[in-house]
């Protein structure tokens, strides 16, 4: 299989739940909800597609042209009354990697300011992971700016490994499906 090649995991992102959490199309977001999503505090740390975004049009341009190239999914509570949108799930599809051929694909997640501090990021990860164990193995990798010490916590506390520095600073995190899961790790029931 060819560098960039896609493979089909067979697996939606829109099959993806938790305890707390439910994807569902980004487009059902609220002009409020997504509002929340790219407010500057949130995005700080995220790539520039998700900076300066002036209004709903142009939020929902820019998640258009992101998920031409990923999977994108709202993150809704579905334990509060109507269900809001509290965050995004980006999975870049899989593709087999020039060096290695191991199947490689890129996550990106947020949550709006609201949401923050409830250990959501942690128990969507954990839902992540067990999520893609039902597909064949893939290496998930995520980058994280060096002084975004929360979302380095979640991915170590899911057992990613620190691979390297990247680009721009950034701190490289992978895992692989198929290896030792959280609960295998003795990490079951975390919350934070």
């Amino acid at each position: 299989m060819g560098h960039g090649e896609k493979i089909d995991a067979g697996v939606s992102l829109l099959d993806l739940q938790s305890p707390r959490l439910i994807a569902r199309p980004w487009q059902d977001c609220s002009v409020v909800e997504l509002a929340a999503l790219f407010d500057p505090e949130v995005v700080c740390h995220l790539p520039p597609v998700f900076h300066a975004a002036q209004d709903d049009a142009e939020r929902r341009s820019r998640l258009a042209g992101l998920s031409r190239e990923a999977e994108v999914v709202a993150l809704a509570r579905c334990d509060l009354p109507r269900r809001p949108c509290v965050g995004l799930l980006i999975l870049s599809h899989a593709a087999a990697a020039a060096d290695t051929g191991e199947n490689t694909c890129h996550l990106g997640y947020l949550f709006a300011k609201s949401a923050w501090g409830a250990g959501l990021a942690s128990e969507l990860i954990s839902a992540l992971q067990r999520h893609l164990a039902v597909g064949p193995p893939v290496k998930v990798c995520g980058g994280v700016e060096p002084d975004n010490h929360a979302s380095a916590r979640v991915l170590e506390k899911a057992g990613f490994q620190r691979d390297s520095d990247g680009a721009g600073g950034k701190i490289r995190y992978s895992w692989t499906s198929g290896r030792a899961q959280p609960d295998e790790c003795g990490l079951r029931g975390f919350g934070g």
